[in-house]
């Protein structure tokens, strides 16, 4: 009963959430000069990015044999499954919408990448691809007994090597498409690697969030603290990768110092938008490593909620100011400031939307955050859960 008085009450507020916030979002074009594209942009790339890159961190710790890893495959799944609506509806409006909101849109004849059908094609394959394949290894995780673990480990290590590839190659050419290009002429090489990293980084701040609150409002303990423990670990080494991804961006572009690189760069930085791009640093970068190096803070999991509530709003004004200052500077959204009322509106919109959905997936499969019997309880073989039983990789 418990369990559905507190879904209950999340679905209701996220709905509430979404309805308020898509309705604000889309009242505020009657106000603007300029639609607020900018916003809508840079949400889908971020919450592509974190909750695809949840159900990836899952599957690399089963891939490494991770025992820990073992109770978050499908709470993953059901992250990245959650998003999928909102994903192609706002990558239709995107695409729909092109002509007055990309930069290259009808530039076909010049360059195939400019072409309508490829760059419909190529979002297409990537999310069909991904969301695919994710399905069939949620569906897969459902399985039980030992005839289930005969298929499903197999079928999750192959189909998981699949679901990884395409998340780097897509990812890569996602944010491409709804970051870089935005900004004409600006070409970065690091651009994709340093958008998956920071994916990966919020990825593991959201699970972080989920867990603590599920293990806090649903009870019975169905996270660890090795896992809370791992997971902090994880997001220390990601705090320290991304700001080598975010130096290895930037050192080579100052130091090739090209007028079509840095003009870009030095525009989030030296511009009216440098005091985000500062904040931005120091809750993506500074707090999170600082306050990850004790060891009160790891094992801690309201702290580690605190700091995953940093991590995401400083990656969410990152991705902002990567999206957004190119399609405001060549006129093609709004001016807005970061923490503008039709940005929050969305962004509070979308996220009510996700959860609604993540939860009423929750809802129908409590498997998903709830943990199984240990190995060596008295469990009949064909009820025996072989993600906690046989959490072996290669």
């Amino acid at each position: 009963m418990k369990n559905k008085n507190i879904f209950r009450s999340v679905m209701t507020i996220s709905a509430t959430l979404f309805v308020l916030g898509v309705f604000g979002w889309l009242a505020s074009w009657a106000i603007l000069d300029k639609p607020p594209w900018a916003i809508l942009v840079s949400v889908l790339a971020l919450f592509t990015g974190i909750t695809q890159g949840a159900f990836v961190i899952a599957i690399l710790l089963r891939t490494a044999s991770a025992k820990w890893g073992a109770g978050l495959y499908r709470l993953t799944a059901s992250i990245a499954l959650a998003f999928l609506p909102f994903a192609a509806v706002m990558m239709f409006v995107i695409i729909v919408a092109r002509n007055s909101l990309i930069p290259w849109a009808g530039q076909g004849d010049h360059h195939l990448w400019f072409n309508t059908i490829f760059f419909v094609a190529r979002e297409s394959i990537y999310f069909i691809l991904f969301y695919g394949l994710t399905y069939k290894l949620f569906k897969t995780a459902q399985l039980k007994g030992s005839s289930g673990a005969k298929t499903g480990n197999h079928r999750m290590m192959i189909l998981g090597l699949l679901t990884t590839v395409t998340y780097v190659y897509g990812t890569t050419i996602f944010s491409w498409d709804l970051g870089m290009t935005l900004n004409p002429h600006y070409a970065d090489t690091i651009y994709g690697a340093y958008y998956i990293m920071t994916s990966l980084f919020g990825a593991t701040a959201l699970i972080i969030l989920l867990t603590a609150f599920l293990n806090k409002k649903v009870g019975n303990d169905y996270f660890t603290p090795l896992q809370f423990r791992n997971l902090a670990i994880l997001a220390t080494a990601l705090t320290i990768m991304v700001f080598y991804g975010w130096w290895s961006q930037f050192f080579p572009i100052w130091y090739a110092n090209l007028p079509e690189e840095t003009h870009t760069i030095y525009l989030r930085i030296f511009s009216r938008w440098g005091a985000m791009y500062s904040l931005m640093m120091i809750l993506v970068s500074v707090i999170p490593f600082i306050a990850l190096l004790f060891k009160k803070v790891r094992e801690s999991a309201a702290a580690l909620s605190a700091v995953s509530v940093i991590i995401l709003v400083g990656l969410w004004i990152q991705q902002y100011l990567y999206s957004a200052i190119g399609l405001i500077r060549e006129d093609r959204a709004a001016d807005l400031s970061v923490f503008s009322l039709p940005n929050l509106s969305l962004t509070a919109g979308i996220a009510g939307g996700f959860l609604f959905v993540l939860f009423s997936i929750l809802k129908r499969y409590p498997n998903a955050y709830m943990a199984s019997p240990a190995p060596d309880s008295d469990v009949a073989d064909t009820e025996a859960d072989y993600l906690f039983t046989q959490p072996q990789g290669w």
